[in-house]
């Protein structure tokens, strides 16, 4: 939701998310109301990838190696 938040002020992101889904992501029916928005633009956008085993996790900690990956693609995408 930071990254989306930032994105938005930048000019990178729209104030609202696609129409897109979190059916790719076997648990991405978990993701809170609040976050859904941020969640699906981070995913569409590459920036969000989920893990090997089809889970997007989003009621858990990133690590801090997972911070600094979603950090890089954003700003790569930005370039």
């Amino acid at each position: 939701v930071m990254l989306w938040n930032y994105a938005r002020q930048q000019g990178l992101a729209p104030d609202t998310a696609g129409a897109g889904t979190l059916n790719d992501y076997r648990d991405g029916a978990d993701a809170a109301p609040w976050a859904l928005a941020a969640l699906i633009w981070a995913t569409e956008e590459g920036i969000l990838q989920g893990g090997t085993d089809g889970a997007l996790r989003p009621g858990a900690q990133a690590a801090r190696c997972e911070v600094a990956a979603m950090l890089q693609r954003l700003i790569t995408a930005a370039l």
